[in-house]
């Protein structure tokens, strides 16, 4: 080749009339994994690999240098920029190796789009657990997660479903989209390989399938589902709160540059929002319900915190009352009979934290259970604990639950758990009906006349505000009574005011106009 193209890092190939390469240096042979030598008298069409003919109209373009494109050769991994050009020396094509540009150029591209796909997918669950919110059943709950969904163009089918409890199948709680679709899923539960659904019900973590055309991720149902309709990816998403699992949300798309790994976080917070939005719903219809059932379990587990220490110490442990203090956690509160409350620590393992009530010579335990014991199962599922004892490994809990509880799936979930369960009891009570002026004057028949007035003195002197308006010592002045005497009459009107309250929720008492508390709650 002429001396003017040695010092280019460009490749470049002459042309004659009939575009066929008279001349190439070395750094174009190198482009196109040739010897200079062998590309001499072959045309320009035959020189390039074939990824770039798509791009070549006729030779004469060549000649007349009207070539321009940038393409990718996958014989060669690499991206080249292709320009033909007429010189004084006749058509000239230089190639340009593009490579990292390209890549760079590209991956910056699919950034962001996942980022502006990733916003959207955010944005649309945003307005979905706004609408959950105010979701008073979880029929509405699930009709809303789907219809929301599906509307907002990113899916194209999502459905929610719950296992059939018992048997190896699922049911159908809702859906939006296409009903073949669903009907192929359904079938395509419980097959080999297992669904996305059921792999995210057995693990309770999203499952997140990228190709639905990979025969070794979904079964043959899905995948012709997935073929038929043009589906292309699909994330299942687990419902549930605590250790309780609800049900499990499907979602489908047919566009590939979603569902990616970056996403799963928000599908997990979505999944675990609807379970305690599910949760809640149940919870509400229990406080708010006439009538409840009341059942009493024998529950036999030797590993659970509970059941373990009242075997290693030798008596029965009582449970005075539980607090939920988050999804699968309850704080315990536990009374014994003739051991103390250091005896019981002692016997629990290091990850059941628990505190002595009064010192270690008391008999008040204060214990925080995680997911796993009988209680933090039951109450995950939806129920009021009544009372509980544990005794020589076995646990003995009355709940309370609403009357439209399926109580054969509610058993089936506690046997899937749990070594031995036994329905012992099982009654429906009425619920009696207290108004607000008679819960008053209950309370005020409770108190005496020095706490009653100790107790709305301090209530008029912003005692209770925040900053205080009034100490306990400028509250003591204005009754003529000291600082001690106050607090001591003001603690007793506290706790009265306290277990009169606590009472009446613990036995589920309703309050005329107490609704609305109930819809904040």
């Amino acid at each position: 080749m002429d001396d003017r193209f040695d010092h280019l890092s460009e490749g470049v190939l002459t042309l004659d009339t009939s575009g066929s390469i008279t001349e190439a240096n070395a750094p174009a042979a190198r482009l196109l994994g040739r010897e200079p030598e062998d590309l001499c008298r072959v045309s320009i069409e035959d020189a390039l690999p074939e990824a770039a003919q798509p791009q070549v109209a006729s030779a004469a373009e060549w000649v007349e240098g009207e070539v321009a494109f940038v393409e990718y050769f996958p014989a060669l991994d690499r991206w080249l920029a292709v320009r033909s050009v007429q010189t004084d020396h006749g058509p000239t094509v230089y190639l340009d190796d593009v490579t990292d540009r390209e890549r760079q150029r590209r991956d910056l591209e699919t950034r962001r789009a996942e980022v502006r796909t990733l916003a959207q997918i955010v944005a649309t669950i945003s307005d979905v657990l706004t609408e959950l919110v105010h979701a008073s059943s979880r029929e509405e709950i699930e009709l809303t997660l789907c219809d929301h969904l599906h509307a907002a163009d990113l899916y194209r089918f999502v459905w929610i479903a719950e296992p059939d409890v018992g048997e190896e199948s699922i049911v159908i709680r809702a859906s939006a989209g296409d009903d073949d679709v669903l009907e192929q899923l359904r079938d395509g539960f419980g097959g080999e390989p297992p669904s996305p659904e059921q792999r995210a019900l057995e693990t309770s973590e999203v499952q997140l399938v990228t190709s639905l055309a990979d025969a070794g991720t979904v079964p043959k149902p899905i995948q012709r589902a997935a073929f038929a309709q043009g589906l292309y990816s699909c994330v299942a998403v687990p419902l549930t709160y605590g250790s309780t699992v609800y049900g499990v949300l499907g979602i489908y798309t047919d566009r590939q540059d979603t569902l990616t790994d970056r996403e799963q976080g928000s599908y997990a917070a979505l999944g675990r929002v609807t379970g305690f939005a599910i949760h809640a719903t149940r919870q509400r219809r229990l406080v708010l319900s006439d009538t409840v059932v009341e059942v009493t379990y024998r529950i036999t587990d030797p590993t659970a915190p509970l059941a373990a220490a009242s075997s290693a110490l030798g008596e029965p442990l009582t449970v005075d009352g539980v607090v939920p203090v988050g999804e699968g956690e309850l704080l315990v509160y536990v009374s014994l009979t003739d051991a103390t409350a250091g005896n019981l620590v002692a016997h629990l393992e290091p990850e059941t934290p628990a505190r002595p009530i009064r010192g270690e010579g008391s008999d008040l335990v204060e214990i925080r259970l995680v997911d796993g014991s009988p209680l933090t199962v039951l109450a995950d599922l939806g129920t009021s604990l009544r009372a509980a004892t544990f005794d020589a490994g076995t646990a003995e809990v009355v709940v309370e639950m609403a009357p439209e509880t399926d109580l054969r799936k509610f058993n089936r979930r506690l046997e899937e758990v749990f070594d031995t369960v036994e329905l012992a009891s099982k009654r429906e009570q009425e619920r009696s009906i207290e108004t607000a002026g008679e819960f008053r004057r209950t309370l005020r028949n409770r108190l005496t006349d020095r706490q009653l007035t100790v107790l709305r003195t301090a209530y008029l002197a912003d005692y209770f505000e925040s900053p205080r308006g009034s100490t306990s010592e400028q509250v003591a002045e204005s009754l003529d009574i000291t600082s001690p005497t106050f607090l001591h009459h003001l603690r007793a009107a506290e706790r009265k005011l306290l277990a009169a309250f606590f009472e009446d929720l613990d036995q589920n008492r309703h309050l005329v106009g107490a609704a609305d508390d109930a819809e904040e709650t």
